[in-house]
């Protein structure tokens, strides 16, 4: 067979041509058939009768009819055949051999000597003579096909049509296969993570093959020995050296060709040797399914049907391996899509039909029929009024089972104890009645005596490791360890299972510990039937265990032996024979099934889900069992506090206390930690925006799996305007608050008052119908301040009023509890220098609060995120969210229009006035001042054009403050608002902004720009438009002063320089540097930053460069001024997540 496209047969059947030209010859009327051949297709009216070669038979008078009695030829021989065992069994695999056994009557040993001489041949694999090396490369070859995954990744290259309808090649399609619901369920043929078995059967295929001088075979052994004289002998190495590298380089060069996946569907579809015949797979799974017994090999007997059709199984898939290897390396051969579907439905029709398939799937299915009505005797019991328990041979009595965990604990005590000389600091950590606090390394344990609180932590027990028999106890506390795991902690585990496990999934609720395990058992077609499972641990064996795991474990010197976690099932079965008082050691399953009988005879029934009968389940339009699957009713406990306890949990402790444990009261609900995917923090923004198809972003959900996950540190997320940055501290409290997980408690640092309102009264939305409560603090707030600590779950506080609680109230942030704080728009930090005394220096060194901090800004690079990170103290410990690549870059338009300062209001009233009248309703207008004259100034001027405006600068009050932002967010009314503010004023109906006089610097400038939120920015349509003077209230004095300010409060690290970053990024200096240069403006603005894009097209530096693009922007803006006329609005998106 070439490598490559598989040619399928197109040639016809001579005896079938001769048969069409004999039809179109024929004369109409009655045929008949009894000349004619009985291929010969039949048609209305024709007559069948015995054909000629029959009738010769019959008038024969030395012939013997045989059909009368070749049922009992048939079992005689199968009775001879097989020993006693197997004779009766033999009977029901009658079609596996009736093909050896011949359509004439026979000697009685004829299937006997056939089959012994086809189940020798599957013998002694290394004797191939000396005419087997090719045999023996293929079969080597095949092996590393299929261990080294070059099998599997075939199979994962082909689309699911394609699998799908291999898969169901075989399959009984009433029962097993159903095509397109086969498809979207997964049922197709998937890659598979074990290949030994299959590697087995096809290393016998190729050898069975081999001996019966399979003719199909040689063309592949040509292939292979043409391949291995190619491969050279290296002249470097020593000889055996060479001949083992010679082998592999073979074998590599193998599994690149279609020789093996072509030998194997070569067999897949070889026809019949004759009539109704059979081919070599038939005569393979007839001899596979035979065993070889007696010293000369004399006797035969059935293998198990489990065996049978374990084998088969593994064969089909071998099959069907060599199916997908073959398509998709023909694939590379062909260059149209179109020929590659042809010509693989063309071999899955032929599959389809293949007699090999056929009987392989015939068997499988006659070894699990006569499986299935197989006697069966009881494997396990429990005895409902005793509480014995029964397996195999093996009975526990309730008086045994029922002290499991005691004396867990009298064999892990003794042992634990020596290990450590404190046994009065031991008694409170073990002591289950004190308040156990969760936080891995950091736990502790409180002990309350009265009045008196003592706070013990985990780590002051430190272990003794210098006693004589120090190995033997850790020994005794592991095995121990292991056995709790596995069978006391609601369940029974697989010691596989538990090797998986690593202690850091765990965690303690309740007292209990709790963790996951996940099998990879009962996997069907690719889809894994087992998800991970809770476990709950009973608290006196839980507080051994995470002491085990945080302090004796970590802390073992190097003379001693460190338990091996992927040695559970060696310690664990001793203690099981020695705990349940065993006469002798068992296997893990009947260990896991006398679990399971304990399990089923104390599982409280009360427990279950409780469904309804069939009739009402019908009157529901649904199935019994859809509505016992889907609709069906937990029960659950309630506690003290009105919150439900999970019934995983509720089992685990009567069958903890069926096993030994002391009842207590359950602590608390909320759990201290739940691995959260982005399918949990989609449902979050669902429910904080009310807005069914909302999810998280790509950047919000890396910086909520950072502020939920485990780890401590902090982190500057750099991100593009309206991208989400706010959705940290909202969404990660609503999902704590979705999954009942011990909140966080926030704080939100704003940069100025307006900003601080918009956000609190989107979180107070966002919140709404929750137990979550958001507050506020302003300077206004700080002097009458009573409370002795911050009370709300999210706080938004001003950067002045953060300040005057530093320097006056310390006491409150420090007792506040707050564990996450975000510093909105962090780059103020050096734009306003002219306020860093009264308020930005409060975040010096504000890593001693121990506080998450997470710095959000959309305009900082690395160089400005080290100096954030270094003035914070955090410089150590500081994670970077968010990249220039992935940096969302503003679709907008900046343009420029030079004019004068006397000139400046009036030119900038005129264009948005134009610009409001002709977009119509809807339409926003962000007008950014210089100066708080020049914002009221134009809001003024605007109303007296009866054009809806307001201004927002410092000046105005707080509520004054609420009641613009809310406006202006939240109505289509007012059309402009004129603010002193770049930052943080968000409103999702902005299509436009205008910057007066200048731009401030290219911090500035870009804040400014990304007032225009993404889902408006479309191009040319989205203008950022700055009307420029000459108005510079900076002096180069006041910039050398800044610079010796922030060196002198050293503000920045060692190795960056203050004066350039500071000219650079925040200073009218380093705007116009970019503003007066000719590139294009944007791309250049957004390198300050760290951040890389193409040109844009559309800015003033691109149109004027650029005829073709200034000729672009142009016929844009007329049709967008077209669409402005015409009174036609955008259509709604859903709101930002920011």
């Amino acid at each position: 067979m070439e490598r490559g496209l598989f040619r399928l047969p197109d040639w016809k059947d001579p005896q079938e041509q001769r048969l069409q030209d004999r039809r179109q010859k024929r004369n109409p009327g009655i045929t008949d058939l009894s000349v004619q051949s009985p291929a010969s297709e039949l048609a209305l009216g024709s007559v069948i009768a015995a054909s000629p070669q029959q009738m010769r038979n019959a008038t024969n008078p030395q012939y013997t009819p045989f059909r009368v009695c070749f049922e009992n030829h048939v079992k005689d021989q199968l009775l001879t055949c097989f020993d006693e065992s197997s004779r009766q069994r033999a009977l029901e695999y009658t079609n596996t051999f009736i093909h050896l056994i011949g359509r004439s009557l026979q000697p009685p040993s004829q299937l006997k000597e056939k089959l012994t001489e086809y189940a020798m041949k599957l013998k002694d694999p290394l004797d191939l003579g000396e005419d087997g090396d090719a045999a023996r490369i293929l079969m080597e070859a095949s092996k590393v096909w299929l261990l080294s995954g070059a099998a599997n990744m075939d199979v994962r290259a082909l689309t699911a049509s394609i699998r799908g309808q291999l898969y169901t090649s075989g399959v009984i399609a009433s029962t097993t296969a159903n095509d397109d619901e086969d498809l979207i369920s997964g049922s197709t043929f998937v890659p598979t993570d074990n290949c030994a078995n299959v590697a087995t059967e096809v290393e016998l295929l190729f050898l069975f093959a081999f001996r019966m001088k399979y003719l199909g075979m040689q063309r592949h052994m040509d292939q292979v020995i043409q391949i291995r004289n190619s491969v050279s002998l290296s002249e470097t190495s020593s000889l055996p050296v060479d001949i083992a590298e010679h082998r592999r380089a073979t074998i590599e060069r193998v599994v690149d060709t279609n020789i093996i996946p072509g030998l194997l569907v070569s067999l897949m579809i070889e026809p019949c040797n004759r009539a109704n015949g059979s081919n070599l797979i038939a005569d393979f799974v007839a001899a596979r399914a035979i065993l070889l017994r007696g010293s000369d090999c004399d006797e035969l007997s059935l293998r198990s049907n489990n065996d049978i059709s374990r084998h088969c199984n593994a064969l089909l898939r071998a099959l069907r391996h060599g199916v997908c290897s073959y398509l998709n390396t023909s694939s590379e051969e062909m260059e149209c899509d179109d020929d590659f579907r042809t010509h693989a439905n063309n071999l899955l029709s032929v599959i389809s039909a293949s007699y090999s398939v056929d009987k392989i799937c015939q068997l499988i299915r006659t070894a699990l029929s006569i499986q299935r009505k197989s006697p069966s005797t009881v494997f396990k019991a429990f005895d409902p009024v005793t509480g014995r328990v029964f397996v195999d041979k093996y009975e526990v009595p309730k008086e045994i089972w029922g002290r499991l965990i005691p004396s867990a604990l009298e064999k892990i005590r003794p042992a634990f104890y020596k290990l450590f000389r404190c046994p009065e600091l031991l008694d409170k950590l073990l002591n289950v009645k004190n308040a156990f606090v969760w936080d891995e390394e950091r736990s502790k344990v409180i002990v309350q005596n009265g009045a008196d609180r003592e706070v013990v932590p985990l780590v002051s027990a430190v272990p003794s490791f210098d006693i004589e028999d120090a190995q033997k106890c850790i020994d005794i506390c592991y095995s121990v360890d292991r056995f709790s795991h596995a069978y006391l902690s609601f369940g029974a585990c697989r010691a596989s299972e538990l090797d998986r496990m690593t202690f850091k999934q765990s965690q303690v609720i309740f007292n209990h510990l709790r963790f996951q395990i996940g099998s990879k058992k009962g996997r069907t077609h690719g889809r894994t039937q087992s998800s991970m499972e809770e476990h709950w641990m009973c608290p006196s064996l839980s507080r051994y265990v995470v002491l085990l795991w945080l302090v004796v474990y970590p802390n073992i010197p190097a003379h001693l032996t460190k338990p091996r976690p992927d040695h559970a099932s060696k310690v664990i079965l001793p203690v099981f024979k020695e705990l349940l008082n065993l006469d002798s050691k068992v296997g893990s399953k009947i260990a896991r099934d006398l679990i399971g009988q304990i399990h089923n005879f104390i599982a409280p029934r009360p427990m279950s889900r409780i469904s309804t009968t069939s009739p009402i389940a019908r009157a529901m339009q649904h199935t019994a069992s859809t509505h016992n699957s889907h609709y069906s009713s937990e029960i659950v406990e309630v506690n003290e506090d009105g919150a439900i306890i999970r019934p995983p949990m509720i089992i685990a402790r009567d069958i903890h206390a069926a096993l030994g444990e002391c009842q207590f009261p359950l602590q608390s609900q909320r759990l201290d930690h739940v691995e959260l995917d982005r399918s949990d923090f989609d449902s979050a923004a669902r429910r904080c925006y009310q807005n069914p198809t909302a999810s998280v972003t790509n950047l919000q959900f890396l910086l909520l799996q950072h502020i939920c996950g485990k780890e401590t540190r902090s982190a500057v997320v750099h991100a593009g305007c309206g991208t989400g940055k706010s959705g940290a501290y909202i969404l990660s409290l609503m999902s704590q608050e979705m999954y009942h997980i011990k909140k966080s408690k926030m704080i939100v640092i704003s940069p100025h008052n307006s900003l601080l309102s918009q956000h609190k009264m989107q979180a107070s939305r966002y919140f709404s119908g929750t137990s979550l409560s958001v507050g506020s603090l302003l300077p206004s707030d700080i002097a009458g301040i009573s409370e002795s600590r911050i009370p709300t779950d999210l706080t938004f506080v001003s950067i002045h009023a953060f300040k005057l609680l530093v320097s006056d109230h310390a006491q409150i942030l420090e007792n506040s509890g707050v564990t996450h704080c975000f510093i909105d728009e962090v780059h103020n930090l050096f734009q306003e220098l002219f306020r860093h005394g009264s308020s930005w220096c409060a975040l010096r060194g504000l890593a001693r609060m121990n506080w998450r901090i997470y710095c959000l800004s959309a305009t900082v690079n690395s160089n400005i995120s080290n100096c954030v990170g270094s003035y914070l103290g955090l410089r150590d410990s500081l994670d970077l969210i968010g990249s220039g690549t992935k940096y969302h870059v503003p679709n907008v338009a900046i343009r420029i229009t030079n004019t004068t300062d006397s000139a400046v209001i009036t030119d900038v009233v005129n264009y948005v006035v134009s610009r409001v009248r002709s977009a119509g309703s809807g339409r926003k207008i962000h007008v950014i001042t210089a100066t708080r004259d020049d914002a009221v100034s134009i809001s003024n001027k605007l109303k007296e054009s009866s054009i809806s405006a307001m201004w927002l600068t410092s000046d105005a009050t707080q509520q004054e403050r609420l009641t613009i932002m809310q406006d202006w967010s939240e109505s289509s009314d007012p059309a402009v608002l004129s603010s002193t503010f770049s930052d943080g004023i968000d409103c999702s109906l902005t299509e436009e902004v205008v910057v007066v006089r200048n731009g401030g610097s290219i911090s500035r400038f870009i804040q400014a720009a990304g007032r225009v939120r993404p889902p408006k920015q479309v191009g040319a349509g989205s203008v950022v438009r700055l009307f420029r003077t000459s108005y510079d209230p900076t002096t180069e004095g006041d910039i050398s002063s800044a610079v010796s300010f922030i060196t002198a409060e050293r503000m920045v690290p060692e190795g960056v320089s203050a004066e350039s970053m500071f000219r650079q990024h925040f200073t009218l200096q380093g705007l116009n540097s970019i503003l007066d240069g000719d590139t294009c403006l944007r791309k250049s603005l957004l390198s300050a930053i760290g951040v890389q894009s193409v040109d844009c097209g559309m800015c003033e530096a691109c149109l004027s460069s650029n005829t073709l693009a200034r000729d672009t922007a142009n016929a844009i803006s007329v049709r967008e001024q077209h669409r402005l006329d015409e009174d036609y609005v955008l259509p709604e998106m859903p709101r930002s997540l920011s």
